[in-house]
């Protein structure tokens, strides 16, 4: 990934990095899935096209790391290629075994599903590399400050390594993530629309297989944990929120306790600890001119955490509705299906008893 900041043209590691023009057709904040995913389908549609990326990319990002099929299905339809074996960690793929609250005896693998297991460090840049090739811009350890609408243009103020910048656009995407500078001027999100996440890596212990655990049990968390084999570590992740108990610290100690009852799990002490925020309902699609997707817009699914799918999903979306008579209604019409997945999650989730998580659990099953 090149490192140049700001000014010329120069290349390594896949991606160009471009010195600023006095105007775009499209800004495209943040180059996660979201954003990289906005950039190569607004530069593959000709538009010229700016990603910033305030670090990297490539950068780090806490998360999971998973990809599910259905978002390996829209990699694959979107960039016309399958993820690359260079960006998964053993192992990969994985099956996906779910645990009711009355325990792992009465989980089951869920039948034709599977994930991949990878690093956002390489997979998100795989993905800002894809939208490079495409003829985006990218400007990298950059981010957009502020923006204001003139009529049928957007101002842009960036700060970049160089000092402040600026650069107008017909149309501006943020897919800058939960803590989105573009939602934030646009309609910030309350406090109650946000779950935590708390991830820990341990050796691996007990009688896991490869699969990706998710695991169901309030008194644990109240949205759900899981376990991902990672090389030879397990990462125990719970999400949590703050309208209900448990704490993160009870969570955690019932959980790997709930670990060592069912599968011998041994705590042989933490290797790394990482926590991050992610959206819980609250979608906003845009207003104008201006369209936000993935966590940005608040496109996580609760149940499981799931963000990456959607926000592969939601940038195309996005980018595919800026040339329409009215790209917010466009956009809307694309995403209606998932927007309201999410809502109706999000409004059932913190309420659900440990029976009414059992009974769902099996119904959607169909067991």
């Amino acid at each position: 990934m090149s490192r140049s900041k700001g000014g010329g043209v120069s290349e390594s590691d896949g991606v160009a990095t471009a010195g600023l023009a006095a105007s775009y057709d499209v800004v495209v904040a943040g180059a996660g899935p979201a954003g990289a995913t906005a950039a190569h389908v607004a530069a593959s549609r000709g538009l010229r096209t700016l990603l910033v990326e305030k670090r990297g990319p490539p950068r780090d990002k806490t998360c999971g790391g998973l990809l599910t099929n259905l978002c390996v299905e829209f990699v694959r339809d979107i960039y016309g290629s399958e993820v690359p074996k260079e960006v998964q960690i053993p192992p990969s793929p994985m099956p996906v075994f779910v645990a009711p609250p009355s325990g792992t005896r009465r989980g089951f693998l869920v039948p034709g599903e599977s994930v991949l297991n990878v690093t956002r460090r390489a997979f998100d840049g795989w993905l800002a590399g894809r939208a490079a090739d495409r003829g985006a811009e990218v400007l990298v350890d950059s981010e957009l400050v502020r923006y204001s609408v003139d009529g049928d243009r957007i101002g842009v103020a960036l700060r970049t390594p160089a000092g402040g910048k600026e650069t107008t656009a017909r149309f501006l995407i943020g897919g800058d993530g939960i803590y989105s500078k573009v939602r934030e001027q646009l309609r910030p999100r309350p406090l109650v629309n946000r779950a935590y996440y708390i991830q820990e890596y341990y050796p691996r212990t007990g009688d896991f297989e490869d699969r990706f655990y998710l695991m169901y049990r309030g008194d644990t968390s109240p949205i759900y944990a899981y376990v991902i084999p990672k090389h030879d570590l397990l990462c125990l992740g719970i999400g949590i929120h703050t309208a209900v108990p448990p704490t993160f610290e009870r969570g955690m100690a019932r959980f790997k306790a709930w670990l060592h009852d069912d599968l011998g799990f041994r705590d042989e002490g933490v290797r790394h600890r990482e926590g991050f925020s992610v959206p819980f309902g609250n979608v906003v699609l845009g207003e104008g001119r201006v369209l936000l997707a993935g966590d940005a817009a608040g496109f996580c699914y609760p149940p499981t955490g799931e963000g990456i799918t959607f926000a592969v999903e939601s940038g195309a979306a996005a980018a595919g509705a800026v040339l329409e008579p009215d790209p917010v209604r466009a956009y809307g019409e694309r995403m209606a299906k998932t927007r309201d997945a999410v809502e109706a999650a999000a409004a059932r989730t913190l309420r659900l008893s440990d029976a009414e998580r059992e009974a769902r659990i099996f119904s959607k099953a169909g067991l």
